[in-house]
């Protein structure tokens, strides 16, 4: 949060957006594009990331809830829709 807030605060005193450059990787002005397309790494992280969750999804002993749970939600919702 301090962060965010210093971010927030120094943009406005200096009247332009501090934080579009971090998300974008691009800043105004002239100089070489060192932020190329990298579309196939996001992607492959995107994959990583949730094979790494069913992954461990799996491996839970009793799944990622134990199935008394999956009953009660599901008693619940039952209950809610009928």
């Amino acid at each position: 949060f301090a962060h965010v807030a210093a971010l927030v605060g120094s943009s406005l005193i200096r009247g332009r957006n501090r934080m579009l450059p971090m998300i974008t990787g691009r800043i105004d002005g002239h100089g070489p594009d060192l932020v190329r397309n990298r579309r196939w790494l996001a992607a492959l992280l995107l994959v990583a990331s949730l094979a790494f969750v069913a992954g461990q999804w799996m491996q839970w002993p009793n799944g990622l809830l134990p199935t008394s749970v999956w009953r009660e939600l599901s008693a619940i919702v039952d209950a809610a829709f009928s």
